[in-house]
């Protein structure tokens, strides 16, 4: 079984720096992810893709924490302000 970071290198890229998440399926490795620098590799293994859209939110969450690290503070900034309507 290939380490799919070094697999990055045998297909002629650059390795994966930073923080690089792996999730891995029964027996394989099935996805790489480089959260830096939003660079992804998957194995050729049924359920791959699915597993690297849920690498990518989990990510999504990472980089909302280095913005703000407090999740009041994000929720604040998502929420929009209350407008008064007449009846």
């Amino acid at each position: 079984m290939m380490d799919l970071r070094a697999r990055g290198c045998y297909h002629g890229d650059r390795p994966m720096h930073g923080i690089t998440t792996l999730q891995r399926m029964p027996k394989n490795v099935a996805a790489a992810l480089a959260i830096d620098e939003n660079r992804a590799v998957t194995a050729a293994i049924a359920g791959a893709p699915y597993v690297l859209a849920h690498m990518r939110a989990r990510a999504a969450g990472i980089l909302a924490h280095r913005r703000t690290p407090s999740v009041a503070d994000r929720i604040r900034e998502r929420m929009h302000p209350a407008i008064a309507v007449d009846a």
